[in-house]
């Protein structure tokens, strides 16, 4: 997982990424703020946190099951646009493009499996909390609770963001290109 990060980060886009982190910050950002000032008790928005936890499985699943059978299709094509892509030169002109695009999915593929494992462990939490009832929580675990629900927004718009840019390079390089 290290190699495909410390690959993604040699061979990405910085203005991509910087557009990706920053909309991705922005927007939880936003819907934490607006969370924070909803009148809506912290147990009652974790319940709902629980429950978007089980759509956000399958959609992180899916997500990912995409970005895995296209890195397949990418890593074993014989098209002239795959050769194409074999021969060309990634940004930096260290690499050829092809490995630049599989870095791309892969890192995709890490994010959503990384926030598959996060939803997972968030319905578990969610589910064993007694129903029903007002918990008090100490201050320190209402930040930690606050941090979770931000990290759990940033997460979902980051992987959504990397599998649209990685549906336009199929797009752009294997369709449009041929």
């Amino acid at each position: 997982m290290l190699k495909i990060l410390s690959d993604y980060i040699l061979l990405v886009r910085k203005k991509d990424a910087r557009k990706d982190i920053l909309f991705s910050l922005l927007a939880a950002i936003v819907a934490i703020i607006a969370l924070r000032y909803a009148a809506v008790p912290l147990n009652d928005l974790m319940a709902r946190f629980g429950q978007l936890s089980g759509t956000m499985i399958t959609a992180f699943s899916i997500l990912a099951g995409f970005n895995t059978a296209s890195l397949t299709v990418l890593a074993t094509a014989d098209s002239p646009a795959a050769r194409s892509l074999r021969e060309r030169q990634s940004i930096d002109g260290s690499r050829p493009l092809i490995d630049q695009i599989l870095v791309y999915f892969s890192w995709a593929i890490v994010v959503q499996l990384t926030m598959l494992l996060f939803s997972i462990t968030f319905m578990l939490v969610i589910v064993a909390l007694p129903e029903g009832g007002a918990i008090i929580f100490p201050y320190a675990v209402k930040v930690a609770v606050w941090v979770l629900m931000a990290t759990g927004v940033f997460g979902v718009v980051y992987a959504i963001l990397l599998t649209l840019r990685n549906i336009a390079i199929l797009y752009y390089f294997l369709i449009a290109k041929s």
